[in-house]
């Protein structure tokens, strides 16, 4: 299959476009990842397994992950919600020739309902907009138990898990929109409570300043 060229504008949001640590160039038919996403890659990579048959990024951004999935032979989906991210994602899985790979502007709660589940599983600094929301969408849910209870539902395998889990580690804009039970309600504690329900949880380094776990599935 010959190969889609991507434009420059595509090429400008992958390599410099918010968020940073989501940054990489497409050289050829490679994707060369930026240096905040170099070292979240060679971290998360190591609790990949050998052999994956099917993969899901929550939060999917500029599909790295996804598309290094698909690379390895795994039906691979990312979700989002931001349009202009799933429009280069497609951009650069036409380009790549990676028909395993699939992007759609889905949440966590359609997903859910639709009943598919994954071996593994990525939520990699997203899950506080699934509690919150973000000024790009509403939240899924703000309670720990129905988050945990629908990742449980697309994960049939392994859930990676990196993500911020005190309300004082959040970005500035939820910081200024939560409200006081909200705030109350997010933390290390009740999370992990709520996790460990579904999720048999690994304790690993963290991954910069976050917590990073695998979760297998009970």
């Amino acid at each position: 299959m010959e190969a889609v060229s991507l434009n420059e504008a595509t090429r400008a949001h992958l390599a410099d476009s918010y968020p940073h640590n989501h940054d990489y160039r497409v050289v050829g038919s490679d994707m060369r990842a930026k240096w905040k996403l170099a070292r979240r890659w060679r971290r998360l990579r190591s609790h990949w397994p050998s052999d994956i048959g099917s993969f899901l990024d929550i939060g999917c951004s500029k599909g790295f992950f996804v598309l290094q999935a698909a690379h390895r032979g795994a039906a691979a989906l990312g979700i989002d919600i931001h349009e202009a991210d799933l429009a280069a994602c497609e951009a650069v899985r036409e380009h790549l020739g990676l028909e395993g790979a699939r992007f759609q502007h889905k949440t966590l709660e359609e997903l859910a309902v639709e009943g598919e589940s994954f071996e593994l599983v990525h939520l990699v600094n997203t899950y506080h907009y699934l509690y919150f929301g973000s000024d790009r969408g509403p939240a899924i849910a703000s309670d720990h138990s129905v988050i945990f209870e629908r990742l449980a539902a697309v994960t049939s395998g392994t859930l990676i898990f990196s993500n911020c889990e005190s309300f004082e580690r959040c970005p500035a804009w939820i910081k200024e929109h939560a409200s006081a039970e909200e705030r109350a309600g997010y933390t290390p504690e009740a999370l992990r409570s709520a996790a460990s329900k579904w999720f048999e949880i690994e304790e690993h380094k963290d991954l910069g300043k976050r917590p990073l776990w695998v979760g297998h599935k009970k």
